[in-house]
Formats: C-alpha cells, structure tokens, sequence
C-alpha cells in the first residue's frame, strides 16, 4: 500500500478518514491511502498518518470489523471493508518520500 499527498478539490471540507472512520477539518492537501493497483481508498486523518505501520493496520481491521457489523456507515460500505482488509495484510506501506514531503511543504 502506498500513501501520497493528494490536493482536495475544497481545501476547508470535512473529511471522513479512509482507515479509522473519524472526521478531520480538510486542508490543501491531504495523504490519502492508496492500495498497490493504485485504487485511492480515501483521505487519512492525522492520528492514522502519525501512527505506526502495526497501529494503521490495526485500524484498518478494527475499521473493517465495524463496517461489516453495520455499526458504521461508509460510502460503499461492503467494498471499502474489503479492501481495508486486504490491505491490511500487505506487508509493506510505503510512506511519501523526500520529493512528495517537499512538494507538501512548499504548496501549503
């Protein structure tokens, strides 16, 4: 799985994290999750982008786990818990490099 900087089409929407389900105040740009067939799963807020590798695949079960039991609404629902849950067992995540964390710096 990739995360990369993404610019939001309105810089000050809410948006719902992509792992973890809470809501965070959008900015210019935001890391957003993206699976190895560079299917974009969503927007990541900042506890989930801060976290570990082992707690962010934790949150993407525990997300995953709740979205099937219906106690959590997500657009596309079924799909997303799907793809949170493969994700989570891929053994890399790969974290925006030098070039992608100037180019957030420099445009924000």
């Amino acid at each position: 799985m990739n995360i990369r900087w993404r610019r939001l089409a309105t810089p000050t929407a809410p948006c719902h994290c992509a792992t973890c389900g809470q809501r965070f105040p959008g900015k210019r740009r935001v890391p957003h999750l993206f699976s190895d067939a560079q299917l974009d799963l969503g927007p990541l807020c900042p506890q989930c982008f801060a976290a570990s590798p082992v707690q962010l695949r934790e949150r993407m079960r525990r997300y995953a786990y709740l979205i099937h039991l219906n106690r959590l609404r997500h657009p596309g629902s079924p799909d997303h818990a799907r793809h949170l849950e493969q994700l989570a067992c891929e053994r890399s995540i790969r974290y925006p490099g030098p070039l992608g964390w100037l180019r957030h710096w420099q445009k924000t």
